[in-house]
């Protein structure tokens, strides 16, 4: 049999049976191994170190007395796995000894088998004895076990430089006369693996290799005399040399193999004794200690030589190479492009996103460190230090990063066993902003941070989530609105004094006004005609005021005290904002609490981040220098800021209106002087944006009031330019500020007066939110119980939620109504007082309450804002269900005893009602009705009718008696309904259903009907249950609650998913964005396990991360510090994770079962997706619902189009061989795929492994 062959034949007979391969137990003492959470192991281990390991280790005990493969005393056996062991010499790359076998397979040229191939370098297996003593020793107590090559053979395809390998070595084995006997197998195979894992597998070494074996020929020359011990002495040496040359490391040649020949040269000198006479044995045993010493030397000397030479020439192309760690594969393309990181060296990257922006950021492993690029290229972003370590500054092998919606990092700190909360420094953007690409931001502790009703829009119908409310008013009007030329007085001199300069207006409708003169800010409560609340302390002739919607009032002090001061809410005390070298002509808080002001003397618009400490400002707009080119600016005034975070300043001296985009320096003229076909202006001085984006002026010099619409400019109000005191008139007009309704507040100033402008023709506000829903829209199951029986009384009926999240319900049982401001825990008005039994109520926007007092009273009444009673509105037959107001300002009634729906204008003074729907008597016809109950009117005053026990929900278009049947009974393909009760719309006009016999919420979109809430349609009390629900309204923000009658409580369901592309955040950072140096644990290994891998954050703010350990998903809700455990049922060892944007979990499954699950969202139902071969390190769903999973065994990245009714993937990058061609991959684990559908990855090895 050749050599070759003789080798193949010891691959392939090293195998096991069981867990363990005979002949790859050494009884020798291992190198340093580490274990996770533990640290070094010395052997032979003491007591409390095998306790420890004990108490940290996570399988269960196997083997049990008689039953224990290799000792019946033994009770109990621990066992840690290879992915909990690390080792400390220097020459093993840093990584889990797991991770070193698909390398030593793949340096070794191995064929793969179906089977997954097992290389366990080492196991640590402790026993406990019968009388509770546990084995230390070495031989006993720990099992080193190098069961390499299990079911494995080279390839006969091989091209690796193994093959070489073999044929050299084993032809230098052959020349030094040695046999493969059965003691030789075990050490050639440490042989291969050692090089393999010590990157060492050259043809330098394995002629060194071969020239060393050779070198036993001069042994054996001199030992010609000891024939009967040559293949013995020989077994020996080539041992000693395999051993040396595997991870034992180097130092230890030596002394092994004068310790190895002295032993043997003992026992030559004992059988020879008789033979040789002292003088001789003295010169042998000199000769001999010589011999041994040269070899040692050489042996070291060479391999020592070749380590070193090696890592010289390494370090030279590092630059070079480990710069082509990130792969950019166009869409549709296998041949990647790399991404050169500049002086950044990567070592192992895991992982990478992009910013919105399309930036990269990479989780840069061996470097222990978290790496970010942007327009000035790439540089470290945390755990800077450049050693790893577990401080809160500091990364020990992190894995996977991802960002919140605030530009937040959460990384996996996998040896630190822990995920690291990295936190966004937004003051490092002076005044930029992190959005993202999400439509809404929510929480489960109702902290929203901007409505997504499109009642109350904003500039930009793209506009990110706001880190700072909105507190103004931003109307939408229509091309042709105007107001009454008219105004009325709302403060004259007397309230107001001299000059007042400033005025605003919250979306509370109250009013703010700076009075200079008295130096002071007085406070008026929408419909009080007397101010409320007198601000003054320590100002000075304040020009401007700017109120949050927290109620924090910043007031202009720059005249005297050189300062922006801060009134917190309910407080009397101010506190510095921003010092500032005069007074500010113009003061705004845009949405990321950046505070502006206007130095007009300084000729400069200045801002400073609220969130700092520092009074300290930077410049927004202008030069400092008083100029008419477009980064100039000349007596600045007002400003307004949109939410784009796009500056609008009024330009007094230049007659112009300029606006700076954001992070711009140069201005775009709107109006005035240099904008040709807008208007002419003279020194415009007060500036308001509405809810397009148009443009209102308060041109001082002119006296008058200008807009903008979609047919240009035009004048609003004093539009004679003439000065004077007449109700039409203005003189020297400051600033303006419109209220919730689009009325206008204008501070006259030189007729010392605030004046109000009704609208009269603008589009009516909707009462009613309205979000605007994607289609894959979710919420969460679980109920949030904000009102019982104690509040609302035994079964409530009615609810609504107002535009500004006010909660009303009518207590039946009590004959009242409770009323809830947002945020109230308890209700914080009871509104009573010849009520009976009332079922429905509405608010306006106004805030006047129309409530159902139809059952013994026969009629609607009417409670006007800050009203103490309740007048008469309309006679009604019986109790009126639902009542619903329209944008045409009609009032809508359901009259189920009557098969009716009945309407009233709201400024009709008769009190009578017409039919709009329904013949009076019941019936299933078209036109007919039976127990109508919820209603809904949408903008196109379409009427939708809940149409009870015809179980159908009819759509009345304007003017039609006879209705449409949209869902329900006769309208196929919908859904079954069982006496509908409670609806509504959402935005885009798609239909919510409270389906009351069928204890369920339904709601549609562009594929249709689907259950929402109480899909079991089991009638219950749990948080998950409904009990004859009956009405459903939204607050702005998403979230549907329910009048849950039976249960006698008012349900909230929080909205759980909205992002209608991408089901992930992905922040604009500014180029300097900069991220806290001391990270907060975010979670620890008591939650999470050991070396977590995998993280995801969905687009509100939802943690996910794999416990590999228990496995489990844990999740944190935003805010949240406790999380909830989710267990599915065959899962082993999941490595990633991802959410779609219809809350579905996408979970790696390949570690044991070769798949990728499904978890349908709010279920336990489990589907196979994709089939694959072996764990999947990145898992990724793109804007084409395509997934992606990254094989970092097989060196490729494959995908498939979900739902397309298959499960087996093609391949999107990579060619399943290790490499750094523009084809092929090495060990990649993250991957992202943006936009353009371009796959980025990143190549975990580089062209050298």
């Amino acid at each position: 049999m050749g050599i070759k062959k003789q080798i193949q034949t010891v691959l392939n007979e090293v195998r096991c049976s069981g867990g363990y391969c005979g002949g790859g137990k050494l009884d020798i003492v291992p190198p340093n191994i580490v274990i996770n959470n533990i640290g070094p192991l010395n052997f032979p281990l003491d007591e409390q170190q095998a306790k420890k390991i004990i108490n940290n280790c996570q399988l269960a005990p196997f083997g049990l007395r008689d039953k224990t493969l290799y000792d019946t005393r033994v009770r109990h056996t621990w066992q840690l796995e290879p992915h909990a062991l690390q080792s400390d010499v220097s020459l093993w790359p840093s990584q889990t000894i797991v991770d070193l076998k698909v390398k030593i397979i793949n340096n070794l040229g191995l064929l793969r088998t179906e089977d997954e191939i097992e290389i366990e370098l080492y196991k640590v297996l402790l026993y406990e004895r019968e009388n509770g003593k546990f084995v230390y020793n070495v031989n006993d107590a720990l099992w080193t076990v190098l069961q390499t090559l299990k079911r494995c053979k080279p390839a006969e395809d091989n091209t690796n430089i193994t093959s070489a390998a073999l044929d050299l070595i084993t032809d230098g084995i052959q020349k030094s006369g040695i046999e493969i006997t059965d003691n030789f197998r075990v050490p050639l195979i440490q042989c291969l693996v050692a090089l393999a894992v010590l990157n060492q597998m050259n043809e330098q070494v394995i002629a060194t290799v071969k020239n060393l074996i050779e070198q036993t020929l001069l042994v054996k020359a001199f030992f010609s005399a000891f024939s009967n011990s040559q293949h013995i002495m020989y077994e020996r040496m080539a041992e000693v040399l395999f051993d040396a040359g595997n991870f034992f490391g180097w130092t230890v040649i030596a002394d092994q193999i004068v310790f190895l020949f002295r032993e043997e040269i003992q026992s030559e000198k004992n059988d020879q004794a008789n033979q040789l006479n002292g003088k001789e044995t003295a010169a042998l045993q000199h000769a001999l200690s010589q011999m041994i010493k040269l070899f040692s030397t050489i042996v070291i000397q060479v391999l020592q030589q070749i380590i070193s030479n090696q890592q010289k020439q390494g370090e030279s192309q590092q630059k070079s190479e480990r710069n082509q760690w990130i792969q950019k594969f166009a869409s549709g393309q296998l041949n990647g492009t790399t991404i050169a990181t500049g002086a950044i060296v990567l070592s192992h990257p895991s992982s990478v996103i992009l910013d919105a922006d399309g930036y990269i950021f990479i989780t840069d492993n061996a470097n222990h460190r978290l790496i970010g690029s942007g327009p000035n290229g790439f540089r470290c972003i945390a755990a800077c230090s450049g050693s790893y370590g577990s401080s809160s500054s500091q990364l020990y092998f992190p894995h996977v990063m991802r960002f919140d919606s605030y530009g937040n990092i959460f990384v996996t700190d996998s040896t630190n066993n822990r995920v690291q909360k990295i936190l966004f420094l937004p003051n490092s953007c002076n005044g930029t902003t992190t959005v993202t690409t999400m439509v809404t931001v929510t929480s489960m502790n109702n902290t929203q941070s901007v409505s997504l009703t499109t009642t109350v829009p904003g500039i930009s119908s793209t506009t990110a989530p706001y880190l700072n409310p909105i507190s103004y008013n931003i109307p939408k009007f229509t091309a042709y609105t105007t107001w009454s030329s008219n105004g009325i007085t709302l403060a004259n001199t007397t309230l107001v004094g001299t000059y007042p300069y400033g005025v605003f207006v919250d979306n509370n409708n109250t009013v703010y006004v700076s009075e200079s003169s008295l130096s002071r800010i007085q406070v008026w409560r929408e419909g009080s005609s007397q101010p409320t609340r007198n601000i003054s302390g320590t100002l000075n002739n304040p020009y401007t005021v700017f109120v949050t919607s927290n109620g924090d009032i910043y007031v202009d002090n720059g005249y005297a005290n050189s300062r922006v001061d801060k009134s917190a809410l309910n407080t009397t005390n101010s506190t510095v904002a921003m010092n500032v070298k005069g007074l500010c002509c113009g003061l705004f808080i845009d949405i990321n609490n950046n505070l502006y002001c206007t130095m007009y003397g300084y000729h400069q618009v200045n801002t400073k981040p609220l969130n700092s400490n520092s009074s300290i400002w930077t410049i927004a707009a202008g030069t400092g220098c008083a100029g008419a080119t477009s980064n100039t600016l000349h007596d600045p005034r007002g400003i307004f800021v949109d939410t784009d975070l796009n500056l609008y300043v009024a330009d007094c001296t230049n007659n112009r209106v300029q606006k700076f985009l954001s992070q711009q320096v140069n201005g775009i003229t709107l109006a005035g002087t240099g904008a040709t076909g807008t208007i002419s202006l003279s020194c415009p001085t007060g500036i308001a944006l509405d809810a397009d984006g148009y443009v209102f002026i308060a041109d001082y010099s002119n006296n008058r009031i200008v807009g903008s619409g979609p047919n240009g400019f035009r004048c609003l109000l004093g539009c004679t330019s003439v000065a004077g005191s007449a109700s039409n008139q203005l003189y020297y007009p400051s600033s303006l500020s419109f209220d919730s309704y689009g009325n206008m507040f204008v501070a006259d100033r030189y007729n010392n007066r605030i004046q109000k402008f009704i609208v009269i023709n603008a589009t009516s506000v909707l009462a009613t939110n309205q979000p605007n829903l994607c289609p894959s829209t979710t919420w969460y199951t679980n109920a949030i119980t904000v009102a019982n029986i104690t509040t609302v009384g035994y079964e409530p009926f009615g609810l609504f939620i107002s535009t500004s999240n006010t909660l009303y319900v009518a207590d039946s049982q009590n004959s009242r109504v409770q009323r809830w401001l947002e945020g109230s825990v308890n209700p914080d008005k009871t509104i009573s007082g010849g009520f009976s039994q009332p079922l429905s109520v509405f608010a306006t926007a106004s805030g006047d309450i129309y409530v159902d007092n139809g059952a013994s009273n026969g009629r609607i009444d009417k409670w006007s804002v800050n009203a103490n009673s309740s007048v008469p509105f309309m006679t009604i037959l019986n109790y009126c269900v639902s009542i619903f107001i329209d944008i045409e300002n009609t009032l809508y009634c359901s009259v189920p005893s009557n098969n009716q729906v009945v309407k009233k204008w709201l400024y009709d003074n008769m009190t009578t009602s017409t039919i709009v729907a329904g013949t009076g008597t019941a019936g299933s016809a078209a036109n007919m009705l039976n127990l109508p109950y919820g209603l809904f009117v949408d903008v196109d005053i379409n009427l939708y009718v809940a149409d009870c026990s015809n179980n159908r929900v009819q759509l009345f278009p304007l003017g039609q008696s006879n209705g449409i049947t949209v869902a329900g009974s006769g309208a196929p393909s919908t859904i079954t309904l069982s006496c509908p009760n409670g609806i509504t719309l959402d935005a885009n006009g798609y239909l919510f259903i409270v389906d009351q016999n069928n204890q369920r919420v339904i709601g549609s979109g562009p594929y249709g009907f689907r259950c929402l809430f109480g899909c079991t349609s089991v009638v219950g009390s749990a948080s998950t249950q409904l009990y004859y629900p009956r009405t459903i309204s939204f607050d702005s923000y998403g979230n549907i609650f329910i009048a849950d009658q039976y249960n006698s409580r008012i349900q909230k369901f929080v909205v759980a998913s909205n992002s209608c592309s991408l089901s992930y955040s992905q922040p604009t950072f500014c180029s300097n964005a900069t991220w806290s140096a001391n990270a907060v644990t975010f979670a620890s290994s008591s939650t999470i396990g050991t070396l977590p891998y995998g993280i995801f954050i969905d687009g509100i703010n939802t943690v996910y991360v794999p416990n590999r350990v228990t496995n489990t998903i844990l999740s944190w809700p935003q805010w949240s510090t406790s999380s909830t455990s989710k267990s599915y049922t065959n899962l082993s060892n999941p490595f990633s994770l991802f959410m779609s944007i219809n809350g579905d979990t996408y979970i790696d499954n390949g570690y044991l079962y070769g798949r990728i699950d499904k978890y349908t969202f709010n279920t336990s139902n489990r589907v196979t997706v994709m089939n694959i071969n072996g764990s999947c390190y990145g898992l990724f769903i793109d804007i084409s619902n395509n997934l992606y999973c990254s094989l970092k065994n097989l060196h490729q990245v494959v995908k498939l189009l979900l739902n397309n009714g298959t499960t087996i993937p093609t391949i999107a990058a990579g060619n399943g061989s290790a490499g750094s061609l523009s084809n092929m991959l090495n060990s990649p684990q993250g991957i992202y795929v943006d936009s353009n559908l371009n796959l980025w990855s990143v190549r975990w090895s580089d062209n050298r492994w």
